[in-house]
């Protein structure tokens, strides 16, 4: 099996952001971090004590800009700072390895490498590490058969 793709910086972004499994997540950290500042700014205004309530809006600030920070900013970096992920990958499944071109970069994995599969909506993730992975855009895939076929393989070559 062959694939053919390339990321945009916007469905990279969609892909670091899913990798995470947690937007749910996401959407609470928001929701705390917001409420932190909002009942930060009311203490504030109802005269409470300063140093508390400047703590609280700080903290709560700061918050906000790490969850900005890991949902829009390092994934933007990352995909700027690495050239392989502007260039158009081919990744080439054979039953001992996988062929893997991007740009100049060209190499044979063993399946042996990669620990696991993660799936969502969008994207299949080959997992190598805690926080590696190859992303495998599911707009690739011509079919739903072609991406149940994949299933197959990676199942039959990565141990879970």
């Amino acid at each position: 099996m062959k694939l053919v793709f390339k990321y945009s910086e916007k469905e990279f972004i969609r892909a670091m952001n899913q990798s995470y499994g947690d937007s749910k997540r996401i959407l609470v950290d928001s929701i705390i971090g917001i409420a932190l500042l909002v009942f930060g700014i009311y203490q504030y205004k109802n005269g409470a004590n300063e140093f508390f309530t400047a703590f609280l809006i700080i903290i709560s600030i700061l918050f906000l800009f790490i969850l900005l920070a890991r949902v829009v900013i390092v994934p933007r970096v990352i995909y700027k700072r690495e050239p392989k992920y502007k260039e158009e990958y081919q990744l080439e499944f054979a039953e001992d390895e996988i062929h893997f071109t991007a740009g100049a970069l060209e190499s044979s994995i063993p399946w042996s490498f990669y620990k696991a599969m993660k799936e969502t909506k969008e994207f299949i993730y080959l997992v190598y590490s805690k926080r590696g992975f190859a992303i495998i855009p599911k707009r690739t895939f011509r079919t739903e058969e072609e991406i149940s076929t994949f299933r197959s393989l990676i199942t039959r070559k990565i141990s879970k």
